[in-house]
C-alpha cells in the first residue's frame, strides 16, 4: 500500500522541480559542497585541506563568479561542527579582505616565518605570496587558529578589521 504522498509524487510530471533544501551561509556567504563549486576531484585528492574560498577570482575563479564558501568533506577535521564553523568564519573574513583590497600594514617578523615554514607546504600560496599569508594569519589570529604568541601580534590588525567589517558579530573566541 502506497502514502498519499508517494501516490502524489509519482503522477508529477518528469520535469518537476527537485525539492529545495535550506542553503547555507556564514557570515554571509553561502557555503557549497565541493561538487556544487567544481572542486571535487581536486577536494578528494588534497584531504588535508579544509575548504576555501571560492569565487571572485579566489582559488582558480573568475572574478565574476560569485564568493562562495567551500568545505572538504575529505578532511576530517571538518567532521566536528565547530572546525567547519571555524572554517567558513576564516574563508568569510578572506572574502571580504578581498572585496575591500585588505592589505595588513604590519610586517612578517622572523616568528612569523617560522610559523609559515612549518604550516604551509611550498607550494601553497601562503608559502610565497606575502599578502595572502598576512591575510591568512590575520583571519586565524580572528577565529582563535593561531598560536599564541602569533595572534598577540597580529591582534591589533585582527581586532581593527573585526571592528571594522565584522561590528556585530564576534568571530573569535
Amino acid at each position: 500500500m502506497c502514502s498519499p504522498q508517494f501516490r502524489q509524487a509519482m503522477t508529477m510530471p518528469q520535469d518537476a522541480p527537485s525539492p529545495q533544501y535550506p542553503r547555507e551561509f556564514a557570515d554571509g556567504y553561502p557555503v557549497e559542497t565541493p561538487r556544487q563549486a567544481g572542486v571535487s576531484e581536486y577536494m578528494a585528492k588534497n584531504p588535508h585541506v579544509s575548504g576555501m574560498a571560492m569565487g571572485g577570482g579566489e582559488n582558480g575563479s573568475r572574478p565574476s563568479d560569485p564568493r562562495t564558501i567551500v568545505v572538504n568533506h575529505n578532511n576530517p577535521m571538518m567532521y566536528l561542527p565547530e572546525n567547519r564553523r571555524g572554517l567558513q568564519r576564516i574563508e568569510a573574513i578572506r572574502h571580504k579582505m578581498g572585496e575591500t583590497n585588505y592589505n595588513p600594514s604590519f610586517q612578517i617578523t622572523p616568528e612569523m616565518q617560522a610559523y609559515r615554514a612549518e604550516s604551509y607546504k611550498p607550494t601553497d600560496p601562503y608559502s610565497h605570496d606575502d599578502l595572502a599569508f598576512k591575510q591568512s594569519i590575520v583571519s586565524r589570529a580572528m577565529v582563535g587558529d593561531l598560536p599564541g604568541p602569533l595572534r598577540r601580534s597580529v591582534a591589533p590588525a585582527a581586532n581593527q578589521f573585526q571592528q571594522q567589517f565584522f561590528p556585530t558579530n564576534r568571530l573569535s573566541p
